[in-house]
C-alpha cells in the first residue's frame, strides 16, 4: 500500500480527528475508511435499499395508521 503525505488545513484536520475520534480509530484509519466509502460503488440498489431497511429497523420500525376499507359497490352498465 502507498503512504502519502496529506497537506490539510487546520480546520480539516480538526473535524477528521474528531470524527476519528468518535470511532474511536487513529486519523489515519478515519482517512482510509472515508476514501473507501468514497471510492466505491454505489450504484448497488439492493445495498441502497438494504441501508434504508437498517435504518429503519433501528427505530424499532414503523406503525402506521390505516384508513378502514370501505365498501366499492360494483358498477354496472359496461359492455364486455
Amino acid at each position: 500500500m502507498s503512504n502519502m503525505m496529506l497537506n490539510l488545513d487546520a480546520q480539516l484536520a480538526e473535524k477528521l480527528q474528531r470524527q476519528a475520534d468518535l470511532h474511536g480509530v487513529p486519523i489515519e484509519v478515519e482517512i482510509h475508511k472515508i476514501l473507501q466509502a468514497a471510492l466505491s460503488p454505489s450504484t448497488d440498489t439492493a445495498n441502497w435499499l438494504d441501508s434504508i431497511r437498517k435504518k429503519a429497523m433501528s427505530f424499532d420500525g414503523l406503525e402506521l395508521d390505516l384508513p378502514k376499507r370501505e365498501y366499492i359497490p360494483e358498477t354496472t352498465g359496461f359492455i364486455e
